[in-house]
């Protein structure tokens, strides 16, 4: 029970931070990573993690591998989710 306290304290934290923030962006030399690397990182789902990517709160891009763009692989800027990490477990 103490780990999932902690799990949903922590995503309290975030939301908590995401709150009235802007947009993300990549900067030169971020690494890039898969969004079920966000999600294990943050301990919430990679839904939440593509929700938090269209509302602007990390940072993102979609890789151009042809077809639909809504379908590309989209890959996460690990400096900004780290960010929203820190920033929880600070708060």
């Amino acid at each position: 029970m103490s780990g999932e306290r902690e799990r949903k304290g922590l995503l309290g934290r975030i939301r908590e931070r995401l709150a009235g923030r802007r947009p993300a962006v990549i900067e030169e030399g971020d690494r890039l990573i898969r969004p079920s690397e966000a999600a294990r990182r943050l301990g919430v789902s990679r839904s939440v993690v593509y929700a938090w990517y269209h509302q602007g709160r990390i940072a993102g891009v979609r890789l151009k591998t042809g077809g639909d763009p809504r379908r590309r692989p989209l890959r996460l800027s690990e400096r900004s989710v780290m960010a929203l990490l820190e920033g929880a477990e600070d708060g």
